[in-house]
């Protein structure tokens, strides 16, 4: 699978902001991304609820970061990788932000549903610093 906010290599974890979120990106990936033989042995899925903390969070949602990074046809953009690469690449690297709050590309039309993007390399080494706490919420079935 290819991300969309980062390229291979770099720490990154990426967490829906709701049950129906998960279900929909991973929905997703598996018709955008997956190899379609790999479709049925990745179906169901185990969903945990967290609560995250990170001190330096960015909100890509917000027009008026798009006009201060001077991003054109914002939110839709982003459904380009390689715009979004740059972007989050950019914030990385050049910024103290931690994490990004990024449009749902699967719901890009409700912009209060979200993923958080966190830059693993810039959080704490010990997950239990910024993942205060999880809990199992059930798992989730896609049906062919």
């Amino acid at each position: 699978m290819t991300n969309r906010w980062n390229p291979p290599g770099e720490p990154t974890l990426y967490v829906a902001g709701d049950r129906g979120i998960a279900i929909a990106e991973f929905a997703r990936h598996i018709r955008e991304d997956n190899v379609p033989a790999l479709a049925p042995r990745t179906i169901e899925r185990r969903i945990f609820d967290l609560r995250v903390r990170v001190e330096a969070t960015l909100d890509l949602r917000d027009p008026r970061v798009w006009t201060t990074l001077s991003l054109v046809d914002a939110p839709g953009c982003f459904l380009d990788r390689t715009v979004a690469r740059a972007t989050a690449g950019y914030l990385r690297h050049t910024t103290r932000t931690q994490a990004l709050i990024v449009p749902s590309m699967a719901l890009l039309d409700a912009p209060s549903r979200w993923v958080a993007v966190l830059f693993l390399d810039k959080l704490p080494a010990d997950p239990a610093a910024f993942l205060v706490d999880v809990r199992p919420d059930g798992t989730f079935r896609l049906d062919q």
